[in-house]
């Protein structure tokens, strides 16, 4: 008999493609989304994908702010893939607008797992739970090292995904969560194609780049994953057993943004991606006028690598190139309308 996993924010960019995963490797999945009038669309979007996957495909609405409809979501469940979270445009004014519900959401459903026995658990954090506050380590990041959120300049976002990351650890670890077995996947940013036109925050940071709202580059670097590779490595931490009780740093690409952009250029040169890279003071300054650009002014300069090591060889994990995954973004873009085609 099909196991029935649970995947968290189905309708997501992640969540979607998550979902299709476990579809094409014969599970039944069990979607949880904050309002039911979205489930024929999310439905739509994958019988498209995994055409016939219909029978194997049931919704919950339930919302991580509400204990409502979890102790149904969770019901005889094989396992959960924890995926949704908030994840903003732009930073909030208030910080625990964000924390509160990430860290708040994430034990809503550990203690559904641990009050219903569902034993297996995924959890997807982030690459913002590893490095913000850490530009002092000169050494590829691995799983054993955490953000250190109480550094100056570390944003809303890095904090929730860190404090939401710890909570879920400190609950499996205690009474109340023995007896669930846990995995952290660690995504960077993700790019790559989406099943549909609600391609989500990651997106926008190339739609910006190739239609010229950012003119320039900054001196950051940005760890990359493609949004495939990340649904596979959730199904195979699900899978394999030496994956409990680890976390998995997933980003096989670790480039300065111009690099980045220099990518989008080779494949789309009509378009308007930044050829030139600011100095670091120069976007201090900015952020006096910009706010959004603070949340970055702890990594300018410095240059980050990823360990990904244990994906490859604990998981089997294979990527998708760098060419691949940015030429897979921009097509999304275009076939979203979000930007036209240039001949």
């Amino acid at each position: 008999m099909a196991k029935t996993i649970l995947v968290t924010g189905i309708t997501g960019y992640i969540g979607l493609h998550c979902a299709r995963e476990l579809l094409e490797h014969g599970y039944h999945v069990r979607g949880t989304l904050r309002d039911a009038r979205r489930s024929e669309k999310t439905r739509k979007t994958l019988e498209k994908a995994v055409p016939g996957c219909s029978s194997s495909l049931s919704f919950i609405e339930a919302d991580l702010q509400d204990d409502k409809g979890w102790t149904e979501a969770v019901t005889a469940c094989d396992g959960i893939l924890h995926v949704a979270s908030p994840f903003p445009m732009r930073q909030p004014r208030n910080e625990n607008d964000l924390i509160i519900p990430a860290r708040e959401g994430t034990l809503r459903v550990l203690r559904a797992a641990a009050k219903l026995g569902v034993h297996r658990v995924v959890l997807t954090s982030s690459m913002v739970s590893v490095y913000q506050g850490n530009t002092d380590i000169d050494r590829p990041l691995t799983g054993d090292d955490w953000s250190r959120i109480d550094q100056k300049g570390v944003n809303a976002y890095a904090k929730s995904k860190t404090i939401a990351e710890k909570a879920a650890w400190d609950f499996v670890n205690g009474p109340d969560g023995r007896g669930i077995d846990l995995t952290a996947i660690n995504p960077g940013l993700v790019l790559g194609p989406a099943l549909n036109e609600e391609f989500g925050t990651s997106l926008d940071l190339i739609k910006q780049m190739i239609t010229g709202a950012i003119p320039a580059s900054p001196p950051i670097m940005i760890a990359l994953v493609d949004v495939r590779d990340v649904a596979v490595a959730h199904r195979l931490a699900l899978e394999k057993p030496d994956a409990i009780g680890k976390r998995f740093l997933l980003p096989p690409y670790s480039l300065w943004f111009k690099d980045l952009a220099a990518v989008v250029k080779k494949h789309y040169p009509e378009y308007k991606a930044p050829t030139k890279e600011l100095p670091p003071w120069l976007v201090r300054l900015m952020a006096n006028i910009k706010p959004e650009l603070k949340g970055i002014l702890n990594e300018l300069g410095h240059e980050m690598q990823v360990d990904n090591s244990p994906a490859r060889e604990i998981l089997g994990l294979d990527y998708h190139s760098l060419d691949d995954m940015i030429v897979a973004s921009v097509e999304t873009l275009i076939s979203a309308g979000a930007i036209k085609r240039k001949k």
